[in-house]
Parts: structure tokens; sequence; C-alpha cells
């Protein structure tokens, strides 16, 4: 709770300290007429805005230029590692001798194997003739 005498003091004193600041503020207009009229812009600050413009068009460009080479390195590069050849590489077209010609098909024993005497061909090896007893 506050004081009713203080709150209408302090009031008063707001309302002396707003009156004084009134008479010292210049009002609007007059603040605007001080101004005067708008100068034109001096020749150099345009030139320096050209200028500026001018550079960043050229900045641009020389990025892309330079984009443009470093992609060109680039795919030089792959072509050349694309094109490489071992030496060995010659071998690789030769047939083995003691290894089979071609991938084994899948449920299929390879020619040769010793594990062609089990697997008849049937993809999951021989039919079991044994049966389970009854319980």
């Amino acid at each position: 709770m506050s004081d009713p005498r203080a709150d209408r003091e302090l009031r008063e004193l707001f309302r002396a300290q707003r009156e004084v600041e009134a008479s010292r503020t210049p009002s609007f207009l007059a603040i605007r007429n001080r101004a005067g009229p708008p100068r034109p812009r001096p020749l150099h600050s345009l030139l320096l805005a050209a200028g500026a413009a001018a550079a960043a068009v050229l900045l641009v460009a020389g990025a892309r230029l330079w984009r443009a080479g470093v992609e060109h390195r680039e795919l030089q590069l792959a072509r050349q590692v694309m094109e490489w050849r071992s030496p060995t590489d010659a071998l690789l077209a030769l047939p083995l001798v003691g290894l089979p010609s071609r991938s084994p098909a899948p449920g299929v024993s390879p020619e040769g194997s010793p594990l062609g005497a089990f697997d008849p061909g049937a993809p999951l090896g021989p039919t079991s003739t044994v049966r389970s007893p009854d319980l």
C-alpha cells in the first residue's frame, strides 16, 4: 500500500518535469525545416557505387572461370584413373590351369569336386530314405 499524499506529490513532480521538457523541446516542423532541401548526390559516390558493382561482377565471373578450370582438371584426372591398366592385367584374360572355367550353379557341385558323390544334383542334397520312428 502506498501513501496517497506521496502519490499526489510524485504526480506533481512528474507534471512539472514534463512542462520543463516541453518548453525546451523544438517542434517537429522546426527541426525538419532546419535541415534544408535534400542535397544532390555527388558524382564520386555514384562512381564508387558503379565501381563496386563492376568489381562484384568481375569477382563472380572469375570464380566461375576458376571453378570451371578445377572441374576440367578433375575430369582429366578421372579419365587417367579410368584408363590405367595394371602390368598384370593381361593375365586376367587367360584361363588358369586347375581352376574351373566358370562359377558353379547354386545347388550343383563344381566339376571335379569330391563332394559330387554326396550331391546327386538336388538343391538340398540327396533325399533321405531313413524314417524317424513314430512316437
